[in-house]
């Protein structure tokens, strides 16, 4: 039989105990009474022997014959069997047989003992009766000699019958006493054993579901209660530690997923386990992937597989990532992504715990910025080069001329005067455009905002070109909205459309037409400049607005490569952007949007953005 409770088999070794203990208490209890009736009846068949014998004794010995007679009186008298042996062991009389057809008593253990000088007594199955008897024999002692013995017998039936009733008395009571203590084991067992436990266990296995909020309700006052009040506490703890942990994971997870970096998390068979919104958004993969996960993958092959998947758009890093798996050491690398623009990764490795055992984070940084700023800086140092040569040379040849040849001629003279002077001032107009680039980049100037009508800021700008755009006769055209009122530093915002003004009369063919348009765009003002000019390549039109960057067929023409540089700057200060559109061959637009009202930078740099000043210190 199997037992499948608790409260089941403590009512079985309950029932089987009670069993055990009953039977072996009845046996010794039925024993008990059998060996007190047989030694009562025992005690009574002695006395009742004395009682013969002292009757017997003053006539002994009787002739034979006689004694079967004197031995029936006798026995009316005893109401017992009555037996008289001679001493050596011939019956001489007997109240239910005839003693001459007994044979000899000399070796009955009763008689013995009696013949010993003691009386004797035993038990066993009369041949004569045929039945149980209890025989008791005294000696006939007269003058301190033994004459003879007086056996009693009675029948021991009724002893037995009684313990058989007993028995049976005993058997129903034990019966009973089962069918009790079964029914209150199992009641006791159901009520202070099998509910606690299985409240216990129902708890406890709410628990394991995470379900830690649930508490287990057991009022029996008992060690039950206290198992039960210490795992609701327990979970009341963990419960804590759970949300602490899970507040704490929410913070680092924010953390992560608001980093310009790309984070991805890396079992050490190769397994992708995390990746922030950085690297989920440039790596395609789902939002899934945002949530931490166990490698339960046990096969190396399904794990470069699956790697290979993530990062099927980015095969450099696969291989990256591949190399560092197979080191212990952390490693940085850099890779170029080639594509519609080239990207310049730094992939970083770092294994949190025991290498190639435990999980490998990998950080990913766009470096194309970085790198194309100190490209820039490159640039910047080449095209001021060659842009403080020519001045500076001009202006030593200027002197050198003057030096070797001092003329009379105050013309001559003046004239090499005003070309030094010239060129002078074209270095300081250098000196001064990368200054203010400076300024502004760094927004150590303050805007000077207010409400302004961004039309009339055009209308100015596009006035105080005119002697610009006469000389090439190039028409400049203003048209606008009705609501162009924006929140501005007019001077500034009319330098930035000045110098738009300014390239775009500079690169129009003769004769033709610059168009200057101010729309209304909802929360924004927008600003464009079209021009008829040779227009831009496509590959070009990231780079126009970097400082000293001028396209390959603009490089002659007179200019610091800065105007555009300069607009960037004052327009992102103003919280706006710029654009450009363009196309070779059919001119170009450029312009920028203005917010209606204050936000963006407006003075305060940008934590975010590493601004190109630094690489002009």
């Amino acid at each position: 039989m199997r037992l499948t409770s608790l409260s089941k088999k403590l009512v079985f070794f309950y029932v089987a105990l009670m069993i055990a203990v009953l039977s072996a208490s009845g046996l010794l209890l039925l024993r008990y009474i059998y060996h007190v009736m047989i030694d009562s009846l025992a005690e009574d068949l002695r006395v009742r022997a004395i009682l013969v014998a002292e009757r017997v004794l003053p006539e002994w010995p009787r002739a034979p014959g006689i004694g079967d007679s004197v031995s029936r009186y006798l026995a009316e008298i005893a109401e017992a069997r009555v037996t008289l042996v001679a001493l050596d062991g011939t019956v001489l009389g007997d109240s239910s047989a005839d003693s001459s057809l007994m044979e000899n008593h000399s070796q009955r253990p009763e008689i013995r003992a009696a013949l010993a000088g003691s009386s004797g007594e035993s038990m066993r199955m009369s041949p004569t009766t045929g039945e149980r008897m209890l025989y008791l024999a005294v000696p006939l002692i007269r003058d301190g000699t033994i004459h003879g013995v007086v056996r009693l017998s009675l029948s021991a039936e009724f002893v037995y019958d009684r313990v058989r009733t007993l028995r049976y008395g005993l058997i129903s009571s034990l019966g009973l006493g089962l069918l009790l203590a079964a029914v209150s084991g199992m009641w006791l067992g159901t009520k202070f054993v099998s509910t606690p436990l299985a409240k216990v266990v129902t708890g406890a296995r709410e628990f394991v579901k995470g379900r830690l909020s649930h508490r287990i309700q057991v009022d029996t006052g008992d060690e039950w209660a206290e198992l039960a009040a210490s795992l609701n506490n327990m979970a009341s703890s963990l419960d804590a530690q759970v949300t602490g942990l899970a507040r704490e994971r929410d913070r680092v997870r924010a953390m992560l997923e608001s980093l310009p970096d790309g984070v991805l998390l890396f079992s050490a068979r190769g397994s992708l386990l995390f990746a922030n919104e950085r690297a989920r958004n440039w790596l395609s993969l789902p939002d899934s992937a945002g949530e931490y996960i166990q490698d339960i993958s046990q096969s190396h092959l399904l794990t470069s597989r699956h790697r290979e998947q993530v990062l099927g758009r980015t095969p450099e890093l696969n291989k990256v990532v591949e190399f560092s798996l197979g080191r212990e050491q952390d490693t940085r690398q850099e890779i170029v992504q080639i594509g519609p623009e080239e990207i310049r990764l730094e992939v970083r490795s770092h294994w949190l715990e025991t290498p190639r055992v435990s999980d490998m984070l990998v950080v990913i940084r766009d470096m194309t910025p970085i790198r194309r700023l100190e490209q820039a800086r490159r640039d910047m140092v080449a095209n001021v080069s060659h842009e403080l040569k020519t001045p500076v040379g001009a202006i030593r040849a200027l002197a050198e001329s003057l030096i070797a040849s001092p003329s009379e001629d105050e013309a001559v003279l003046i004239d090499f005067l005003k070309r030094i002077v010239r060129e002078t001032e074209r270095l300081q107009n250098l000196i001064d455009e990368v200054m203010y680039l400076s300024r502004v980049e760094e927004t150590k100037t303050s805007l000077s905002s207010r409400h302004a009508d961004v039309a009339l800021i055009a209308q100015r700008a596009a006035k105080s070109i005119t002697p610009i755009a006469q000389a090439k006769q190039v028409s400049v055209n203003v048209s606008s909205d009705a609501n162009t009122e924006a929140y501005v530093d007019p001077e500034m915002i009319e330098r930035a459309m000045r110098c738009l003004l300014e390239n775009a009369v500079k690169f129009s063919p003769a004769a033709s037409s610059v168009h200057c348009t101010i729309l209304d765009a909802g929360d924004e003002v927008k600003y464009s400049v079209t021009d008829e000019g040779p227009g831009i390549p496509e590959e070009a039109q990231s780079r126009v607005f970097e400082r000293f960057f001028k396209v390959e067929p603009s490089r002659n023409t007179p200019g610091w490569g800065l105007g555009l540089a300069v607009v960037k700057h004052i327009v992102e200060a103003h919280g706006g952007t710029t654009f450009v559109e363009s196309k070779v061959g059919c001119g170009s637009t450029f312009g920028f949007t203005l917010p209606r009202q204050a936000k963006g930078r407006a003075g305060r740099p940008d934590p975010a953005r590493i601004s190109d000043a630094d690489y002009l210190r």
